[in-house]
């Protein structure tokens, strides 16, 4: 009945303390995990409340073991000072039976880290996904309307002014809005770095947002583009562009990155590694890589010399601000050249009134005409997309071209060389499928892509190994350090909070450090340090449990 008694009155503290550090240690974690996403995504108060609460899970991993240390250490400490465990010890009571209440927290803890980092932070990080994805709309009309611009991959948005058009899908519309393409400029004399490449000026524009998703179409009005690339490999001034309707992914604020996998995910991810977001950024690059081929192929193939001229034509998807439908390319013929390109027609190398050898009409969704494109020579170019695995299709003029709107009634238009129909026409849905229906090994990559595609997946082998052995050292920290903690409190006989939080700061911190440096370690680009790195990772135990069996055979003695 005494033993019950004590055990009672020492876990209960050993518990209020806990648990009250853990709080407090886990808030800090949260708000400071979430200063950044706040400043860059535009997190309104409300949706702020919200992550907090799935953050919570996720940062208590982190706060238990240097709580339990602290509890123990303050607990047993202020025991010691008062003579309370003497008194216990003169009746009798044994060491080991005081700790006792220490160890069966320290078990407690053990088993709650282990289901919060495999099953229940997981769970927290999809939910904390979810808010932002569900309230896409909101965060950036803040972000644009405080800061006036926001950043969706290489493109940075800027407006003088943001209206919020509450209809399905939710938009946003700007006025006076910039996009600017940030990449490497190949013109000689600059860094190379991150610089501006494209610039797109409209006099307005609207991002469309997908309800529950994670991408934006970016639709552009009267939208006219200084493109230094296409400038720079023409030699002649920055290209004009008509208009852009172009689809940008919006970086989650919590990435499907493997610590937040459950540990089933985990061994889901060893057996079939293509679902991980990594890999599949580097088999969508080769999808892409495969996609632009067969688009060049079927393309040369419409246009061959054994067609019948009258037959030679191809289709693409045209997808305008206002209409979508069919973009019907009809041609004499068709070459591949530098780029990869393919040029419809060819130039009029003698100065002479050139024929008009290509003809683009856009029909629109009832399959009637609505503009007509006519020029001499057109090049037909994949361009590249991060949000999808079939290409966009730029179509350029270089020797101008006649546009005649059958819609309006107006009559033909000239238009000066270089303007381009810039990224509205996609592939035709069979393409599509096709290349999205492929699998992995039925890819035809690059030797780069699949050096590149090898290496994502044996690091993504080295992070769950990492991952794992640092959730267990972890789970098994906490357990360690309030056995260590309760010793260290008897010997320093002190209940003062300060002491005993510089008492507990040093080996919690050298069991985190550790930890933290060997996942570094272990899923570093060398592939013979993964060992080091997983002997890293237990190392800070290995030290605390050997700290902890001296301190207590010097007790067990005295």
């Amino acid at each position: 009945m005494i033993l019950r008694t004590l055990h009672g009155y020492i876990l209960r503290e050993l518990t209020k303390l806990f648990t009250v550090t853990a709080v407090v240690l886990t808030l800090v974690l949260s708000l400071g995990g979430l200063l950044q996403p706040l400043r860059q995504h535009g997190v309104s108060a409300a949706q702020l409340f919200q992550l907090i609460i799935y953050f919570f899970p996720m940062m208590l991993t982190f706060s238990l073991p240097v709580a339990s240390l602290l509890a123990a250490t303050l607990v047993y400490g202020r025991l010691s000072a008062d003579n309370e465990l003497i008194a216990c010890r003169a009746s009798g009571i044994g060491l080991a039976s005081l700790v006792l209440p220490a160890f069966a927290l320290g078990t407690f803890i053990f088993v709650t880290n282990l289901l919060l980092s495999n099953w229940m932070v997981p769970a927290c990080a999809r939910g904390a996904a979810d808010i932002v994805k569900k309230d896409l709309q909101d965060i950036a009309f803040n972000k644009l309307e405080k800061d006036r611009w926001l950043r969706y991959e290489k493109w940075v948005i800027t407006a003088v002014k943001v209206n919020r058009i509450s209809d399905n899908p939710p938009r946003i519309e700007l006025i006076g809005p910039k996009m600017t393409e940030m990449g490497k400029k190949p013109v000689p004399g600059t860094k190379g770095v991150d610089e501006p490449v494209r610039r797109i000026l409209c006099s307005a524009s609207l991002l469309r947002f997908d309800p529950g998703g994670s991408t934006v179409t970016i639709d552009g009005r009267n939208a006219t583009a200084l493109d230094w690339e296409l400038a720079a490999e023409e030699g002649r001034e920055p290209v004009r562009v008509e208009r852009l309707v172009t689809e940008l992914n919006i970086p989650p604020l919590v990435k499907d990155d493997v610590k937040f996998k459950s540990y089933a995910g985990l061994q889901e991810l060893l057996k079939d590694p293509s679902d991980y977001y990594k890999v599949k950024a580097k088999l969508d690059d080769a999808r892409r890589v495969t996609a632009d081929k067969i688009l060049y192929r079927d393309i040369l193939a419409a246009f061959d010399r054994s067609v019948p001229v009258d037959r030679r034509s191809y289709e693409l998807v045209y997808r305008d601000l206002s209409r979508e439908g069919k973009a019907v390319i009809q041609a004499d013929q068709a070459n591949m050249i530098r780029g990869p390109m393919v040029q419809l027609g060819e130039y009029d190398l003698d100065n002479k009134t050139p024929q008009t050898r290509v003809k683009i009409t856009l029909l629109d969704a009832d399959g009637k005409d609505d503009v007509i494109y006519r020029a001499s020579v057109a090049k037909i170019e994949a361009i590249s997309s991060e949000t999808a695995a079939t290409p966009k299709v730029s179509v350029t003029f270089p020797q101008g071209f006649t546009r005649e709107s059958l819609r309006q009634g107006g009559g033909p238009a000239q238009h000066r060389a270089g303007s381009s129909l810039f990224e509205t026409l996609r592939p035709a849905p069979e393409l599509v499928a096709r290349v999205a229906d492929l699998p992995p090994d039925q890819l035809d990559p690059t030797d780069e892509q699949k050096k590149q595609i090898e290496d994502a997946k044996v690091n993504l082998r080295k992070n769950i190994i990492a991952e794992m052995h640092s959730r267990g050292a972890f789970a098994v920290a906490g357990l360690l350090l309030i056995v260590l903690g309760t010793a260290l409190g008897i010997i320093f006989r002190s209940g003062h909070v300060l002491v005993a939080f510089g008492v507990a700061a040093v080996p919690a911190m050298f069991a985190i450090t550790m930890i933290i440096m060997g996942k570094q370690v272990a899923t570093s680009n060398q592939s013979t340090m993964q060992q080091m790195g997983v002997l890293f990772i237990w190392t800070g135990n290995m030290v605390i449990f050997a700290i902890s069996a001296g301190v207590y055979a010097k007790l067990m003695r005295h």
